[in-house]
């Protein structure tokens, strides 16, 4: 089944066009003082934008949701998942009594994936609302490769921001140096600590840093080094959270090289929930 999309140009990127571009891509943009030249950057995204989308489009596999086409005003047409987001679904009487052990091992599944593809893709914004359930009950990963390519537009338009998302994201995505104007973009590394953050959500029914409730004290915590959750809020009297809180852990390092990739993760996990 095919869902039509809501235009992905209704959001950030149409803020973008409508601030800078006056709501027409092909219009000119004057000289000035900007530091970045506004329409080469989204006629650059655009481009770099339609050529993912056709990678996507060639993806297969049971945990990912399928990308069945795109137009040429950025509309996109993606698999339908009946059950909604994740997040969503647990909230439900069947999504109380959902095998948390399977749908994790999905998550696992699809980011494998993607992980180890040629070249790979990362996910770059993991949450238990980007993932989706199907009719049957299998657990999706959605939306996947949209937030890198986000990035280098965040300092062109002010609406274009990452609130809400602080609880997911690793340090480095936030300690970024102020005199380096390279972009920080996301990676498999940054995508190991989220997928840390949202196993946690899942199995714990608690957001990363429940604790806070602003964003800026959220990544106060992050770049202090406190970890997502604590290992109580996690395990309680749970045997299966006790052998599981050391995985988290491995994700949450704080140098991203000493987070363990997708198929370490993927085989720790499947050993402690046979």
């Amino acid at each position: 089944m095919i869902l039509h999309s809501p235009r992905i140009t209704d959001g950030w990127f149409r803020d973008f066009e409508d601030e800078h571009l006056g709501g027409d891509r092909d219009s000119e943009v004057s000289e000035d003082d900007s530091e970045y030249d506004e329409a080469t950057t989204w006629n650059a995204f655009v481009k770099t934008y339609r050529n993912k989308v056709s990678e996507w489009e060639a993806l297969r596999h049971l945990n990912i949701v399928r990308v069945y086409a795109h137009e040429e005003d950025l509309n996109l047409h993606v698999e339908y998942c009946s059950k909604g987001s994740a997040r969503d679904f647990l909230k439900t009487p069947a999504g109380k009594e959902v095998n948390k052990i399977d749908m994790i091992s999905d998550i696992l599944a699809g980011l494998e994936y993607l992980h180890t593809l040629n070249p790979p893709i990362v996910h770059g914004n993991i949450n238990t609302g980007k993932l989706f359930i199907d009719s049957a009950g299998r657990t999706k990963i959605g939306e996947f490769g949209l937030a890198a390519l986000c990035y280098p537009l965040a300092p062109l338009a002010s609406a274009i921001t990452f609130t809400g998302f602080s609880r997911w994201m690793s340090p480095e995505l936030l300690d970024m140096d102020p005199d380096d104007e390279t972009p920080t973009v996301p990676s498999m590394p940054s995508d190991i600590w989220a997928l840390g953050c949202t196993i946690f959500e899942i199995i714990a029914d608690k957001l990363p840093y429940f604790e806070y409730t602003h964003d800026i004290k959220i990544q106060r915590a992050i770049l202090k080094g406190e970890t997502p959750g604590s290992r109580h809020s996690l395990v309680g009297d749970d045997a299966f959270g006790c052998r599981l809180w050391p995985i988290l852990e491995s994700c949450w390092l704080i140098e991203p090289s000493e987070r363990p990739p997708i198929q370490r993760i993927t085989s720790r996990f499947a050993s402690l929930s046979s």
